[in-house]
């Protein structure tokens, strides 16, 4: 059964003509096992007094109802202004199960979810607003003699739409919003259901369905048509359903299943002044009722536990409805009331019988034995309170005849003291006598009355206990609620929490990706250079080869000039040519060494590029070391800016050096250009050449010095440790400076 209940704007003020009409309508046979109910208000269980109880609710995805009509006064003035704050939600009411109307069906799951969008454009088209807040409630349900299937998936919803709506957005957008949010529900049932499953998707569509709505692509209807789905009835079976004179309340199924439709009138039309069909209006729309059939075979266990049936006769049960039905309702009690008979809770089982069916029994005789002791309690207070009425009503009953009687003694003394004025004496005594006798009644009427305000304060204060205890179970259910909706909350903050820490993961991530990208890329380039200055630094050394060669061969012809007294100077030149020899020894030394450095060094980048692979796949654990790490990175970075410094003072002494190297050569090519002569000139050359190659061997010997320090330095850098050290690059040194 579906139920509009309008947020109960409609609602009579008289709360016992509504739950009169209310009983009218579930009372009819066979009553509906679910009652699918839209805009019902949290915490108005009209139902629950009628034999149902709530089985799923929207309050996880509701807004209160004056942010649900988007705060129009003309809307809110309907409903009572308590009602205001409640939120607007759609619900699923189950019927309880009694022993003279048992269920077949069982609940496996149920939830609700969202489906309606943020926002959407505005009637003017000059941008969007918020759209009020729509969700679908479901449930799956089983039959009680097939735990394993089919299963019949039931969705409750009601769409967006309605006139408010419709005057506040646009028309184009509403039609896309009411086929998105069916494509929705329709994706979330389609992912549950198995082929043999049923899906029943029941609500407010919020529109009427037309002769071009299922080829129209924003139309409802038409992505029903075409996922398959299949509408339960036309208006030409139900008529309208709203005030309106449209048919805005539907029911479509997954398939094809014969379906028997009844409508009860629960709003009147509206406009063209015509007749009223029902004097309790509810809402602005009618109340459906639809009994849709499923069929299948019995299985041969349960077959052997129904009483009176014969092991080989093939049987069929029929849940709901049949076609047989639909044609003759008298049909259709019968069928029922034999399979009621038939169905082996019409005996006690064994108490050993644990089969799935023998356990429904024992649940069934228990629910029985505990109603049975319910309805004698509840016949016993009948009868107590009719004891109670009739003995009021007796009691009322004295005290008009005692009232009566007073009146007519009244009236006799007024006629006696008109007709005999001069028997004034006589008629005084007995109107004395007449007065001690009405003192008398007045007093008895007294007590009467005294006992009748006692026996209404005790039947009063009986109902209030009731009303406590009404209103007990109203904040109870309240408060259930008010949980239920916590818990929605702290799983929505969870589920935030989580998504934010995945985000910080990959942002981490990817930094550390890039970092370790650029620290490569520096450290190519500074490969690159390394390559590069020893490249220059052999060319040098090849140079400075030639040059010393070029040198020795004019102090040999020099020594074959000069007579005698220059064998010690040709000595002395040939120990400085020993010398040279060793120098170029211990340059081809340092460049070896030089190589072996750089091939440590690729070394240590592989070791680093291995460290890097490491620390990612550790970055789950390195993660809880990140806050105290990004003090370590501060650190590093200000050891870092004072190894830059220390690398710019070297600059600065390289190129000092370099500039003594300049004034080395000039100072040659001067010595070099002067006239060869003997004697004491050729002595003093010598000496200035020895002198000059001294200052040189300790230019050489600081440089080596200097660039030994800085590759030290260099590798204190790269051995520093810390977790961020390898996405971090270091500033590029600079090449060490020209020895020669």
């Amino acid at each position: 059964m579906t139920m509009n209940l309008q947020h109960f704007a409609s609602w009579p003020r008289d709360p016992d003509a509504g739950y009169h009409e209310l009983c009218r309508i579930t009372e009819v046979h066979p009553p509906p096992d679910i009652i699918c109910v839209q805009e019902g208000l949290a915490g108005r269980g009209v139902l629950s007094e009628l034999g149902y109880q709530l089985l799923a609710s929207s309050q996880s995805n509701a807004q209160p109802l004056r942010d649900a009509l988007y705060k129009d006064a003309s809307s809110l003035q309907a409903v009572r202004e308590g009602h205001h704050s409640c939120l607007l939600v759609n619900e699923l009411y189950m019927r309880v199960q009694t022993s003279a109307s048992p269920l077949e069906w069982e609940v496996v799951d149920e939830g609700a979810a969202r489906i309606s969008s943020d926002e959407q454009t505005s009637a003017s088209g000059d941008g969007s607003l918020p759209l009020a807040v729509r969700s679908v409630v479901w449930t799956k349900l089983r039959h009680r003699t097939r735990p394993e299937g089919p299963f019949v998936f039931l969705l409750n919803t009601q769409l967006t739409g309605g006139p408010l709506e419709q005057s506040i957005f646009s028309q184009e957008a509403l039609s896309w919003e009411r086929r998105k949010q069916v494509a929705r529900v329709l994706d979330f049932v389609e992912s549950l259901m198995a082929e043999d499953d049923l899906g029943l998707f029941v609500g407010d569509l919020g529109v009427a369905p037309e002769k071009s709505d299922e080829a129209h692509e924003s139309s409802p209807f038409g992505l029903l048509s075409e996922r398959g789905w299949r509408l339960a009835y036309g208006q030409a079976q139900v008529g309208p359903t709203s005030s309106s004179g449209q048919l805005l309340d539907h029911m479509a199924t997954s398939r094809a299943v014969p379906a028997l439709v009844k409508v009860f009138a629960t709003t009147n039309q509206r406009g063209g002044n015509q007749p009223p069909v029902t004097q309790v209006p509810l809402s602005d729309h009618n109340v459906v009722k639809a009994t849709f059939s499923m069929r299948y075979e019995v299985s041969e266990e349960d077959k052997a536990i129904i009483q009176g049936e014969s092991p080989g006769s093939p049987q069929h049960y029929f849940i709901g409805g049949g076609e047989d039905e639909i044609a003759a309702n008298a049909e259709e009690a019968k069928l029922i009331a034999m399979r009621r008979k038939n169905f082996p809770l019409s005996f006690r089982p064994d108490p050993k019988d644990t089969s799935y069916v023998g356990m429904c029994a024992h649940y069934e005789f228990e629910c029985q034995d505990l109603m049975n002791e319910r309805s004698s309690e509840q016949q016993a207070m009948e009868e107590i309170t009719a004891s109670l009425s009739e003995q009021m009503w007796r009691l009322r009953d004295q005290c008009s005849d005692q009232i009566h009687g007073k009146s007519v003694l009244i009236q006799r003394i007024q006629e006696a003291n008109d007709s005999v004025n001069a028997m004034n004496e006589t008629w005084g005594v007995a109107r004395a006598t007449l007065q001690a006798e009405l003192d008398d009644e007045r007093f008895q009427k007294e007590q009467v009355e005294a006992e009748l305000r006692a026996e209404e304060e005790e039947a009063q204060s009986q109902i209030a206990q009731c009303h406590r205890q009404l209103e007990n179970m109203r904040l109870a259910r309240r408060s259930l609620g008010r949980h239920l909706s916590s818990m929605g909350k702290m799983k929505a903050v969870m589920l935030s929490d989580i998504e934010e820490e995945r985000r910080m993961t990959s942002e981490i991530s990817e930094a550390g990706d890039q970092h370790l990208s650029e620290w490569s890329v520096q450290q190519s380039e500074i490969r690159a250079e390394l390559n590069e200055a020893l490249a220059v630094h052999r060319a040098e050394h090849d140079v400075w080869k030639a040059q010393m060669s070029v040198e020795l061969q004019w102090a040999r012809e020099k020594k074959d000039e000069v007579d005698a007294e220059e064998s010690d100077l040709e000595q002395r030149l040939s120990r400085a040519h020993d010398e040279m020899s060793a120098q170029a020894q211990e340059l081809r030394s340092e460049v070896n060494g030089k190589s072996l450095e750089l091939q440590e060094l690729n070394a240590r980048i592989q070791e680093v590029h291995r460290e890097s692979k490491n620390l990612e796949d550790s970055r789950p654990d390195r993660e809880e070391s990140a806050t105290a790490s990004v003090s370590r990175v501060a650190d590093l970075r200000k050891e870092q800016e004072d190894c830059q410094t220390e690398i710019t003072v070297l600059q600065q002494d390289c190129t000092t050096i370099r500039a003594h190297l300049d004034e080395l050569q000039l100072s040659e090519q001067a010595a070099e250009r002067l006239p060869k002569s003997r004697g004491r000139g050729s002595d003093e050359d010598v000496r200035s050449l020895e002198s000059k190659r001294s200052e040189y061997e300790s230019w050489i010997e600081a440089e080596r010095q200097r660039q030994e320090d800085l590759r030290s330095q260099l590798q204190m850098a790269e051995q520093r440790p810390g977790l961020f050290s390898c996405f971090f690059p270091k500033k590029r040194a600079s090449a060490p400076a020209d020895p020669h």
